[in-house]
């Protein structure tokens, strides 16, 4: 079947197929035993969420003392239980993971200063999902702490 129209994103679609269809062959639509059409569902999505900026910047260098939260901005609206210590990481730091729906931003606040003069590497893994279930890419930004 050919869709009339343009299906819109984003949109959930129900399709029901009536048992009494049949293959070439004059096979019927395998059957659960009733005679309830078969039914299922779906929603159209054409694009993958993206990073669109990140603090600090790949390869920037900062300042251990100030910085207080390494943040994470997406293209779209990302779904809150996907983003969390095992999904947006930076190794051997452990803080808060936190997302705010209406800027669409997540933020790792370390519980403790970060070590002056190291290399550093937020990891951002695809367990992160948009509201309609597609993953990110994984992502890895490196940024160092200036010697302070």
């Amino acid at each position: 079947m050919v869709p009339l129209s343009e299906l819109i994103e984003g949109k959930e679609y129900a399709v029901e197929i009536e048992r009494s269809i049949t293959d070439t062959n004059g096979l019927p639509l395998k059957t659960d035993g009733t005679d309830a059409p078969y039914v299922f569902s779906f929603t159209v999505v054409s694009t993958i969420p993206s990073i669109t900026g990140t603090n600090p910047a790949d390869s920037e260098v900062v300042s251990a003392e100030t910085l207080e939260k390494i943040t994470v901005t997406f293209s779209e609206d990302m779904d809150p239980a996907t983003i969390n210590e095992s999904t947006f990481f930076v190794e051997d730091v452990f803080g808060t993971v936190e997302y705010d729906a209406g800027t669409k931003t997540a933020s790792l606040s370390p519980e403790t200063k970060l070590m002056s003069s190291t290399s550093y590497t937020l990891m951002l893994t695809n367990g992160i999902k948009d509201l309609a279930g597609i993953s990110i890419q994984n992502t890895s930004v490196n940024f160092s702490t200036a010697e302070e």
